[in-house]
């Protein structure tokens, strides 16, 4: 009786595991998402110093009350303009220092870490980032 009563609590615990990882990455794919459809306006309305600046004020915004969400949202817009300013560097030679790597990974490192995420987690929502 004992065992089954273990295996019944293991399963659940693992299963509780499994939900919280889907649950990051659809939260992290969920404020990716919004990043995404913000860059083109941004951009095209300010250029990269307004996509600089976004970045900067979304990770200040963040430390008031960070979320998975919030925070994949600011990595994946620093991530986007980063690949963007990589792009046009290596066609024109000029690059935005801020969007230099590894700069925008350190800045979602940073802000990433009040969340104290459990490796896992931190892996699922650096997999989901490095993917824009």
């Amino acid at each position: 009786m004992k065992l089954a009563a273990i295996t019944v609590a293991l399963g659940l615990a693992l299963a509780a595991t499994s939900a919280v990882a889907s649950d990051i990455k659809a939260q992290t794919q969920a404020g990716a998402g919004k990043a995404l459809n913000r860059y083109s306006d941004i951009y095209s309305q300010t250029g990269m110093a307004g996509v600089e600046d976004a970045v900067t004020d979304c990770y200040q915004e963040q430390k008031k009350g960070p979320t998975v969400e919030g925070i994949a949202e600011c990595a994946a817009l620093d991530q986007r303009a980063s690949g963007e300013d990589a792009a046009f560097a290596a066609q024109f030679g000029l690059q935005v220092n801020f969007f230099k790597a590894p700069k925008p990974a350190n800045r979602a490192n940073s802000a990433i870490k009040p969340l104290k995420l459990n490796a896992e987690d931190q892996k699922t929502f650096f997999e989901v980032i490095s993917r824009i």
